[in-house]
């Protein structure tokens, strides 16, 4: 199951995300549209409209412009904060690191996949000029 994005702006190409990235995506910028991850493993909760549907579903969920860029502000904020703390975790010696990952008190490291899959959101969001979920 992918997620497709439908910019408004029609000199930008739709992106295309499966159901982990986006949801993990959604799980860092969702908070703009109101959306964001539940008590449980793969719970969520969103406000939408019988309209416009949720981000989570693939039944054109609208996001407006400012949202947008809000969204890849957001991440461009996340990406910057993540990239340098993946810096600090490769200089770690392996015994400290692994009893670091071992130990839910410190930020993990973070895929480079996953920052590079945030980076070509952030870029879509910041000139979609606002875009549909399907």
């Amino acid at each position: 199951m992918s997620y497709e994005l439908v910019p408004i702006n029609k000199s930008v190409k739709e992106e295309s995300f499966n159901l982990f990235t986006w949801n993990a995506i959604l799980s860092k910028v969702g908070y703009v549209i109101k959306c964001g991850e539940g008590i449980e493993p793969a719970s969520y909760i969103a406000q939408g409209t019988e309209k416009n549907g949720i981000p989570y579903s693939n039944d054109g969920f609208e996001v407006s412009e400012f949202e947008a860029k809000a969204m890849a502000l957001v991440a461009n904020g996340y990406l910057y904060v993540q990239r340098k703390v993946n810096e600090e975790w490769a200089t770690l010696p392996p015994l400290k690191s692994n009893y670091m990952l071992k130990n839910n008190m410190f930020r993990q490291p973070v895929s480079d996949y996953f920052l590079s899959e945030l980076e070509r959101f952030s870029i879509f969001a910041e000139k979609s000029g606002g875009f549909a979920i399907f």
